[in-house]
């Protein structure tokens, strides 16, 4: 097995490593040290948190400002770690990229399912700083109620396209562009389990 880690590193840049996770052969290429991380238990846990969630309304211009986060911009950047697995659905790949947010480290998780990039997933170490900052944005705190303590909020884009933010000890950020996908993922890997 080495010697193919030896050729793939050569010709791609990244080495390879293959490990089961709920029943599914789980295969990741990364670059440095590796980092290998279950996107399964990532989905989950936004499938559980989701719901317990404040839903607020979103303005097209604070749905712009959320979405163009700065931690979210991942352009330019080269992932560490591309974790593929083939699933019923097709093949789900999740493309991790590390940056600095400011002078906070943060991570990105991009998620396709056969090419299609379906959500984007970012935790920023900063001990939720820029969560809240994003409640203090003015259409946020209008709809809060006074000194309301809140960890998570989802806004609805679209019957589709979702936005979560919450702070887990430090701000969370998903950008999801088809939630029935997060639903039928989840869906399936609590049958193959």
């Amino acid at each position: 097995m080495r010697i193919l880690n030896f050729f793939n590193k050569a010709l791609t840049g990244y080495r390879s490593k293959t490990q089961f996770l709920n029943g599914f052969r789980v295969n990741y290429q990364y670059a440095g040290k590796p980092v290998l991380f279950d996107p399964f238990g990532m989905l989950e846990n936004l499938g559980f948190q989701y719901p317990q969630a404040k839903v607020l309304n979103s303005s097209p211009g604070l749905n712009l400002e959320l979405s163009s986060l700065e931690c979210l911009n991942i352009e330019g950047l080269v992932p560490s770690v591309i974790c593929s697995i083939e699933i019923p659905m097709g093949n789900l790949e999740v493309k991790r990229f590390v940056k600095k947010s400011g002078d906070k480290p943060c991570s990105n998780y991009v998620f396709f399912l056969d090419g299609e990039e379906f959500a984007h997933f970012s935790r920023v170490y900063d001990y939720g700083e820029i969560f809240s900052a994003v409640l203090g944005t003015q259409e946020i705190y209008d709809q809060l109620k006074e000194k309301e303590a809140t960890r998570a909020l989802c806004f609805h884009f679209t019957q589709k396209e979702r936005f979560f933010i919450e702070n887990f000890g430090h701000s969370h950020f998903w950008h999801i562009w088809d939630w029935s996908l997060i639903e039928e993922l989840n869906s399936i890997k609590e049958t193959n389990s």
